[in-house]
């Protein structure tokens, strides 16, 4: 009677339907009752569901992944345009689309690289015979090689030379310069440091590690010391490009703003698409 019973509250349980009247899942058998999924499925919840809200970061904390919109390309009538310059300029965290194809114009760039390995594209951006050249270099040259200037401290004044050099060198083939300022790498706006702040905190902890400063030169490459000149470089563009883009509404001492930061190094489509409106925007 007992086996019967249990075999007619299984049939009911999965023959009768939610709806019906005679539904009575208080009487389903505890052993029945479903049981807690093991380590479920990270949540498939869209960054732009208003449902979204990823483990550990509250609502309305400025670190929050900031949801990208498509570029909108920009037209500038008959001006031929080319740009040089490294991984930003390739598009790095961008989905490979930067500044320049927003404007339409001609990409000569090398990822990684510092200034001092980006004059071959200069000339292959002349090539193309632009009337506006940009030139968006030295990134990188702060985590140069010694030889550089990197761990002497003195990366700044051989950066402004290459700077200067590439400008006079796009003048000197009829096109305008437009030189753009540089976007400190200093890591410190993401919870976990990145770029010029990793590299600091590990070299202090692993001072043998390959790539740092040995000794006291290793202070060269403290973030604070690199922001500052990083400054002194943007000063140096702001006075001498035909045409400046002032970048310093981008980022903050603590680096690249989270509106417009991919990584802690690149932007990312929002801050591409930001850059391309203030050449257009300087162009006119």
């Amino acid at each position: 009677m007992k086996l019967l019973l249990e075999k007619w509250k299984k049939f009911i349980k999965e023959t009768v339907p939610l709806s019906s009247p005679f539904h009575n899942p208080s009487k389903i058998l505890k052993e029945d009752k479903v049981k807690p999924i093991k380590n479920p499925k990270p949540s498939t919840v869209p960054p732009s569901s208003p449902f979204y809200n990823p483990p550990g970061i509250k609502k309305g904390d400025p670190e929050t992944p900031q949801e990208q919109t498509d570029s909108a390309p920009i037209q500038l009538g008959d001006a031929r345009i080319a740009a040089v310059g490294d991984s930003i300029t390739k598009g790095v965290g961008a989905g490979g689309v930067s500044y320049i194809d927003i404007l339409g114009g001609s990409k000569h760039a090398l990822g990684g690289k510092a200034s001092f390995n980006l004059f071959g594209k200069v000339t292959e951006a002349l090539a193309t015979k632009p009337d506006y050249v940009i030139i968006f270099v030295g990134i990188n040259n702060p985590m140069a090689g010694n030889r550089y200037g990197a761990c002497s401290g003195n990366w700044e004044r051989l950066l402004k030379n290459n700077i200067s050099e590439m400008y006079a060198t796009v003048r000197a083939a009829g096109a305008k310069v437009i030189g753009v300022t540089l976007l400190p790498a200093m890591g410190r706006s993401a919870r976990k440091p990145q770029a010029w702040e990793s590299h600091y905190i590990k070299c202090n902890k692993n001072p043998n590690r390959r790539g740092c400063c040995k000794g006291k030169r290793r202070e060269a490459r403290n973030p604070q010391k690199l922001y500052e000149g990083t400054l002194d470089v943007n000063a140096f563009i702001m006075a001498n490009a035909d045409i400046p883009i002032d970048t310093s509404d981008m980022f903050s001492h603590r680096g690249i703003l989270p509106a417009y930061n991919a990584d802690g190094i690149h932007l990312n489509r929002n801050g591409q698409q930001q850059l391309a409106n203030k050449i257009a925007a300087a162009i006119g």
